[in-house]
């Protein structure tokens, strides 16, 4: 997963601020969660018409 933020000036100098309070807000609610070639294959074809993310 890619995140990309972008700031105003006035953000920029808030950026280690807002980088903290983003920390640990991101996870995966299944534990037993494994990375699966096939499904990200599927998903892709089905989103972006091309397999370009595994499978």
């Amino acid at each position: 997963m890619a995140l990309k933020m972008y700031f105003t000036d006035s953000g920029k100098k808030k950026e280690s601020r807002y980088l903290r309070s983003l920390r640990k807000k991101i996870w995966y609610r299944n534990d037993e969660w494994k990375y699966d070639a096939d499904i990200v294959a599927r998903t892709a074809q089905k989103y972006y018409g091309e397999n370009t993310f595994g499978g």
